[in-house]
């Protein structure tokens, strides 16, 4: 089978058979017996092949019996010992029996097995001994030498991967040393039962002086307590007694013999114990508190279990000779290359084998998978990158990324992606999904079940339990209770799901991540960006627990488990630590590291996209490449203006001002543009030494006494409860918390609904605590009861009323001490209960501020990061690195475009050290992620010199696009747009690139595309004159092409990229000079000629994409045009120009003057030659309001003046039609706001005068005036009040003003119509269909209005103003005000073209039809043909 395909189970053709080696004397008589999937000769001869033995095959059936079951060889061999029949003692081997020279019974007794032919005699499973695997008597025998050897530390590892018995082990190395005390400690409860099912059946029966001892919640009622230990320890007079005791590390940790808060277990730290086994001491035990509390415990030797012991390994804790290693590696191997003759069965053969598909998250949710930079693409996607960003939720339980989640699991069921359509999504039945937070996952939960296909699955949720704090994966797998209710839903789901041959799916926060075995599973899905080794590969190992199952009378096993992972930049790391971090031994180099990959491959297949997006395996070396790989493209790709750039982030929080000076400096990006300067916002979150939100337990206690009461510890008191209903008392414990959750809502602003929903996962969370707790204290009520009352009639049958008296007073110490333990535990849970609840609350403000900050952080970061392109561009080669990065780039230049100076971004690199403000030296690391820096800068330069040959026409993209401008007046322009430029320019002057002497000039070069297209059409053109290639580029670039570089830094780039690095060729032909400094300047071309060295130059051609605007200064909040300037300038020194402009003088309109906009529409030599309305398919993520226009002047030609410019020739030829009929224009009709009668007013509001604008003189009623004054009322405050209509917080509101204050006008107390002074999006014609403006409304007489609106026409009668209301909703008045509305702003001057109509009851038009007939009506009177009216109704939208 293809390692890409996903395919979980394989039928068995399982066969039971008999064999003989008759050429080994010591096996005469004994028959091997065992089971294959495979042909029978095939497996047999494969065993005892390597040895060159001929065995003789006996027998061979199907290994299932008559009754349907199938069943192992192991049935069988029990069935052989219940017929008398001895195993063999040959070793290791346990297929082997003895038949003593009755060969033939073999199989006889295999066919009475199979026919069901016996008695059923039942062996007992409680008893069981064991031999140990060659590799588990291996741990013991290295860790008895090391025990014996007497070496320190005392201490021996473990390192061995699930599923290799290491409980049995233990308890195997246990009695090797004949210890008597016997400690396990695990962070793991809910594997508490493995350890007691082990002892039980392989230990119990043969050291019966030998107890398990524990009160963990899982095994209450298995184990002795320590009570019952000590009782019968006194009761015996033997010595042989030990104890095997098993606690969890959150008993050990809360008890304040170790640091926590309870009174328990101070008799774990009194006794010196002869071991003390650790289990599963992986990430989350090796910590400083844990460490603590193992200080505090006595013992003789310490051994360590865990599967995956990064952090112990890596710190260096055990050295060579204390670890024994056992990896999944070994497992599969071991799995391959069993020896089955002298072993017996293969323990590993039903290990499915893993494989880990790994999806890259930003191109599952991405429209389309670009490669260049996605400027058309506002969004950044960096949140792919983190797969807890991508799962956030808001306050309200929502995804903050819900539409990327939503396209996610779309494209989790198509394509290559594992729950495509067919045999793929059937083979995945039972999936298990890890999440970053339970809030997460109940997110997830709700979009499984609307999903078109997720919807036919059971969503099992198994994370949190009542509550929704945010735990992390440790906290939530050691929670015993939680795991097994989680576990229950989850058999259950699957159980109910195999009825009705149904799906699961199980999503966790790390519930059943160890400890338990769900079989069905065959899939871990990674959706939670876990960072640690260890606690990855714990939880994917979930999917590798063996599994068969039966359909249809076949017989299914699971032989491959898979891990669908969507971060491969960071489960490739975790695979090589995986690899190679896990033996006790340093691999460094990296050809050793690829060996360790390699061979991890050969059992553990990683498949992942190639770049076509197909599936295909990875070797070591792409493991090894890809991670740093697809950081540093997505980077290149967005122009670096990515958060994966950074790091340390949470570094901000130092305290330190300094950082805070220099990125308050710097211009914050959001979507790709940069914008207005504004410091850092810095809270401050309570976070720990690592940045992550960590709210003291004693600031937690505090806030839920201030919100609850202290009382709420204290909440149960001692009651006697031997019949009272749990519903009651969890009543009564609600009634007394009830009031608390009224603080809880105003301190942290809930809502009503947000409150209730904690109220109710808390009340079910104390429920099922009060139901387990009383059950409990009722069930040992009960036993203390029934014990002490036998014992009290046997003391009363004997006579002894001392004893009586005494035992019933035992018995009532007994209850009483029950009682004080029940309310005690019920107290301790609704305490915690309580305190979680307030800490997530408090957790969701203190990650509001964190993330408030380091937002805003990465914001100001990226600001600076989108210049690095540029200047690599400008400065930097091959050889560039973070570290010298700044070396060559002019100081000047750096911080003109930064913001920054050189010496202030190196201490954002490097960090800094400083004095806080308690005398503590504190270091603050830079914010810069090295390897991501370096690694993007060779992908930068692998880009550039892939698309270096500008002379290559198959290139579809240039450098230019992963270089994003560095100022608005510097925005490249786009290939595709350069070379249809240069192409009408061409069509326009034929033979123009065949011309050796024509001179070109791009007076404003900015990404030298102009240049590069101009000199490779010379090229192409001038081959007949100049023969050679280089010759004729040497000649080009020192005599046809000119460029001004407006900045050193462009300069620079466009150096770089013109002149080739092998070619000596002069650069005088490039200068540096900004040129909008002198454009107000007449002798504007003396300063050109002075820069290019006196020259007096006569340039042909001017070409190119001049500066726009002039940024805004001072108080103005507007730039203003200077691309006119340039125009005039440019016509003076050549004939022929060419330039990409805005275009709104085309319409006269915007703020390039008036006069000039005449001017440009009367010149006779200027043709406008391309034009497109949105800007931003010229310049992607550019909004230019009018559009963009390409111009081209001749002043040898006469093109005819243009006068109004119509963009789409069908409303042109409808502007014709109506001017035929000479009609008055409706903007004869048309008024301005409202305005004060200013002495009025400020006779009563004199301070007024200072809130008005012009310092008191500006009459007019401005757009936010009804926010600013407050003679605006709600409320008339007379009958002669004016209403006005304007905008309160951006909404429309009517507010009144008493008309003393109001100018008188022709129109107030007039019907009339206000129009919306703008309109957004849909506010200009294009291709989707447009309203033009929003919704009119009927003034009535005695309204005015601000100046949001403008107002049409003064009728005495209502009924004409709504004749005009509805003409102006019209498409045929809205399609004429689109002749010179191509910005959101609706003055008066662009309904110049709408024709006023009669609206009075004697109008040629019907204004009592709809619209739409009333629009019919209007294109018959101007005489409108099929397609005018066809434009009409396509390119306007209907208005009600």
């Amino acid at each position: 089978m293809a390692k890409t395909m996903i395919k979980p189970y394989e039928e068995l053709h399982r066969q039971i058979y008999g064999y003989i080696l008759p050429e080994v004397p010591s096996h005469d008589g004994y028959v091997k017996v065992g089971d294959t999937k495979r042909e029978t000769k095939v497996r047999v001869f494969e065993q005892v092949s390597t040895a060159g033995l001929t065995p003789k095959i006996l027998f061979e059936r199907t290994a299932r019996r008559s009754d349907g079951k199938w069943f192992r060889d192991t049935d069988l061999h029990r069935f052989f010992e219940l017929n008398g029949i001895e195993k063999a003692k040959l070793g290791t081997a346990t297929e082997w029996y003895f038949f003593n020279g009755y060969l033939e019974k073999a199989e006889q007794l295999t066919d009475k097995y199979i026919n069901l032919d016996y008695d059923e005699v039942q062996m007992d499973d409680s008893k069981s001994n064991y031999i140990l695997r060659a590799e588990q008597n291996r741990a013991v025998e290295l860790t008895l030498d090391y025990y014996n050897s007497g070496q320190e530390p005392r201490e021996f590892l473990w390192n061995a991967k699930p599923r290799f018995g290491k409980t049995l082990t233990a308890y195997d190395f246990v009695r090797r040393i004949r210890a008597t005390n016997v400690l396990i400690v695990t962070n793991r409860p809910a594997i508490a039962n493995s350890w007691f099912d082990d002892f039980q059946k392989f230990i119990a029966w043969q050291e019966p002086g030998m107890k398990f001892v524990s009160e963990t919640d899982a095994l209450k009622g298995k184990a002795m307590t320590l009570e019952e230990f000590v009782d019968y320890a006194l009761s015996k007079e033997y010595w042989s007694i030990s104890q095997i005791t098993f606690l969890s590390l959150q008993d050990l940790k809360g008890a304040k013999f170790f640091g926590g808060s309870y009174d328990k277990l101070e008799w774990v730290g009194s006794l010196n114990w002869d071991l003390l086994i650790i289990d599963e001491a992986h990430e989350g035990v090796d910590t400083e508190l844990t460490d603590a509390a193992f200080d505090k415990i006595e013992r003789k030797f310490t051994l360590h279990l865990s599967g995956t012991p990064f952090k112990a390994l890596a710190s260096n804790k055990f050295n060579k000779n204390q670890i024994f290693n056992w990896s999944y590696v070994d497992e599969q191997q071991a799995k391959r290359k069993w020896d089955y003759i002298n072993n017996g069965s293969n323990p590993y053969e039903n290990l499915p084998q893993l494989s880990l598909f790994t999806y890259q998250m930003s191109k599952m949710i991405e429209e389309r998978v670009s490669r260049g930079l996605t400027l058309d693409n506002e969004e950044n996607v960096d949140y792919a990158f983190d797969l807890n960003e991508f799962f956030r939720v808001d306050d309200r339980g929502n995804f903050e990324y819900e539409a990327s989640v939503r396209k996610f699991l779309d494209n989790l069921c198509s394509g290559h992606f594992p729950f495509s359509e067919g045999r793929q999504r059937d083979e995945l039945q039972h999936t298990f999904w890890l999440l970053p937070r339970v809030n997460s996952a109940k997110a997830l939960e709700a979009l499984l079940k609307e999903h078109p296909v997720f919807k036919d699955y059971t969503i099992v949720l198994a994370a949190g339990d009542g509550l929704s704090l945010d735990y992390d994966l440790e906290q939530e797998a050691s929670d015993f209770k939680k795991n097994e209710k989680s576990y229950n839903k989850v058999r259950a789901a699957i159980d109910a799901a195999k009825e009705s041959n149904g799906k699961t799916i199980t999503l966790s926060v790390g519930q059943l991540t160890t400890g338990v075995t769900i079989p069905e599973w065959s899939a871990v899905l990674m959706l939670n960006n876990i960072k640690s080794p260890s606690l990855y590969f714990q939880a994917a190992f979930r999917a590798q627990n063996p599994y068969e199952f039966e359909v249809d009378g076949k017989l299914y096993r699971k032989e491959n488990a898979y891990i669908f992972d969507f971060a491969p930049e960071r489960t490739l790391k975790l695979y090589d630590e995986f690899a190679n971090n896990l033996s006790g031994d340093k691999i460094e180099t990296s050809d050793k590291r690829e060996e360790g990959i390699k061979e991890l491959l050969n059992f553990f297949p990683v498949i992942a996209e190639d770049e076509a997006g197909n599936m295909h395996e990875l070797d070591a070396t792409e493991v090894l490449i890809i991670p740093t790989r697809i950081h540093s493209r997505e980077v290149v790709k967005r122009g670096f203006m990515s958060n994966l750039l950074f790091t340390n982030i949470s570094g901000i929080f130092a305290g330190h001002r300094v950082f805070n000076e220099i990125l308050d400096k710097m211009r914050p990006e959001k979507n790709k543009r940069l914008m207005p300067r504004r410091d850092v916002v810095v809270t401050d979150p309570m976070i720990d030494d690592d940045g992550n939100v960590a709210i003291p337990k004693e600031v937690v206690i505090n806030k839920t006494d201030d919100l609850f009461g202290p009382g709420i510890y204290r909440i149960v008191e001692t009651i006697d409860v031997p019949g009272t209903s749990h519903v009651e008392i969890t009543k009564e414990i609600e009634k007394k918390f009830a009031d608390g959750f009224a603080g809880l809502k105003k301190t942290f602003d809930l809502t009503n609904a947000q409150v209730d929903e904690v109220k109710e996962e808390v009340g079910n969370y104390v429920a099922d605590a009060v139901k387990n707790t009383v059950a409990d204290y009722q069930a040992e009520v009960k036993a203390i009861t029934e014990d002490f009352t036998q014992r009290i009639e046997e003391s009363k049958e004997k006579g002894d009323a001392t004893s009586v008296v005494e035992l019933e007073v035992q018995l009532a110490e007994k209850k009483e001490e029950a009682s004080r333990v029940f309310t005690d535990n019920l107290n301790e849970e609704v305490g915690s209960t309580i305190e979680a609840a307030v800490e997530e609350q408090m957790a969701k403000v203190e990650e509001a501020k964190k993330k408030t900050t380091e937002d805003d952080v990465r914001d100001h970061l990226r600001g600076f990061a989108r210049t690095i392109p540029a200047f690599l561009m400008a400065y930097g080669d091959e050889n560039t690195t973070l570290d010298d990065f700044e070396k060559n780039i002019d100081e000047p230049t750096f911080e003109e475009l930064t913001g920054i100076t050189i010496d202030e971004f190196r201490k954002l690199r490097d960090g800094f050290e400083f004095v806080d403000d308690d005398g503590n030296n504190r270091k603050v690391p830079g914010l810069f992620n090295k390897v991501v820096f370096n690694a993007s800068i060779q992908e930068f330069f692998a880009t550039k010199e892939r698309l270096s040959n500008y002379f290559d026409e198959t290139l579809t993209e240039d450098i230019f696009d992963y270089i994003p401008p560095q100022k608005t007046n510097q925005i490249f322009t786009p290939r595709r747009v350069v070379n249809m430029m240069v192409d009408m320019l061409e069509k326009a002057n034929p033979g123009l690139f065949s011309d050796y002497n024509t001179k070109f000039l791009d007076p404003y070069v900015k990404s030298s595309l102009y240049i590069a297209e101009i000199v490779r059409r010379l090229h192409n053109g001038l081959k007949e004159q100049i023969p050679n290639s280089e010759e004729r580029i040497k000649w080009i670039l020192e005599n046809q092409v000119y460029a001004i570089a407006p900045s050193n830094i462009i300069y620079n780039i466009v150096k770089n990229f013109i002149y080739p690095d092998d070619l000596e060729i002069s650069t005088k032909n490039l200068i540096e000079l900004d040129l909008t400094i002198f454009l107000d300047e007449a002798n504007w071309q003396n300063r050109i000629t002075e820069a290019f060295g006196g020259e007096d130059l006569k340039f042909d051609v001017i070409i190119g994409n001049p500066p726009y605007q002039e940024e805004a200064k001072g108080t103005s909040s507007s730039d203003d045009p200077i691309y006119h300037l340039f125009m005039d300038q440019a016509y003076k020194l050549s004939k022929k120009v060419m330039l990409i402009t805005p275009a709104r003088f085309l319409f006269n309109a915007g703020k390039t003057p008036v006069a000039w906009n005449r001017k440009m529409l009367n010149d006779p030599h200027l043709s406008v030659e391309y034009y497109e309305p949105d800007s931003r398919k010229v310049f992607p993520n550019v909004q230019i309001p009018g559009g963009i226009a390409v111009t081209y002047r001749d002043s040898d030609m006469d093109y005819g003046k243009i006068g109004t410019f119509v963009v789409y020739p069908e409303l042109n030829a409808i502007k014709k039609k109506v001017g035929r009929t000479r009609p008055k224009s409706i903007r004869e009709i048309i008024y301005l706001q409202n305005k004060f009668n200013l002495d009025n007013l400020f006779d009563d509001y004199p301070q007024y005068k200072e809130l008005i604008g012009s310092n008191g003189r500006d009459k007019r009623f401005r757009q936010n005036i009804m926010e600013r004054l407050d003679v605006f009322s709600s409320e008339r405050s007379g009958p002669d009040d004016i209403r006005v209509l304007g905008l309160i917080r951006r909404q429309r509101s009517y507010r009144y003003i008493p008309r003393k204050y109001v100018e008188p006008t022709d129109w107030l107390d007039k019907y009339k119509v206000f129009v919306p002074f703008s309109n957004g999006a849909s506010g200009t014609l294009g291709e989707e269909p447009a309203r033009m403006i929003s919704t009119p409304v009927l003034g009535m007489p005695g309204d005015g209005m601000t100046q949001t609106f403008i107002g049409f026409g003064a009728f005495s009668t209502e009924t004409e103003a709504r004749n005009l209301l509805l003409y102006i909703k019209t498409k045929f008045a809205r399609a004429m005000l689109g002749i010179l509305k191509v910005t959101q702003g609706n003055k008066p001057a662009t309904w110049k073209y709408v024709p006023l109509q009669d609206f009075s009851d004697a109008s040629d038009i019907d204004w009592s039809k709809p619209l739409s007939e009333i629009d019919m009506q209007l294109y018959e009177k101007y005489r409108l043909d099929e397609s005018e009216i066809r434009f009409i109704e396509e390119r306007l939208a209907v208005m009600e």
